[in-house]
């Protein structure tokens, strides 16, 4: 998660990876790269500059999916309405803290409606099983 925040956070400031890779006192922008490609994360005390730079918890930083916690963040601000649907907004808010069902959500926007049918055939098998 922190390659996608990393760059998300330094995109969301507008700023290059030479200009963070020199706000943390790096001499080249690689190492900048080689962290938002995942290929390595950097040791806790850069962590820490980088969680401070951008004002983000270290944690949520690591853990979170900022980009989605912003967006639903600011969706729910711009539909925090009385006519917003209450059951909306709850699920937004189950999506943005449980990532694994995030994900199967968004890969079902990639189905056809026979496959989603399909699906949803297996999951009432699988809730009636449970009960």
């Amino acid at each position: 998660m922190f390659a996608k925040n990393l760059k998300y956070l330094r995109q969301l400031h507008n700023i290059d990876q030479l200009q963070l890779a020199e706000a943390l006192g790096r001499k080249s922008a690689s190492s900048i790269s080689e962290w938002e490609s995942g290929k390595y994360t950097p040791k806790i005390g850069v962590l820490s500059m980088i969680s401070s730079y951008f004002n983000v918890d270290l944690d949520d930083m690591m853990t979170k999916d900022l980009e989605l916690e912003n967006s639903t963040q600011s969706w729910s601000d711009q539909t925090n309405t009385s006519d917003t649907d209450p059951e909306a907004v709850e699920l937004v808010r189950f999506l943005s803290d449980n990532t694994e069902y995030k994900e199967l959500i968004t890969s079902l926007k990639d189905v056809s409606k026979d496959d989603l049918n399909a699906v949803k055939v297996i999951v009432d098998r699988l809730k009636d099983k449970k009960d």
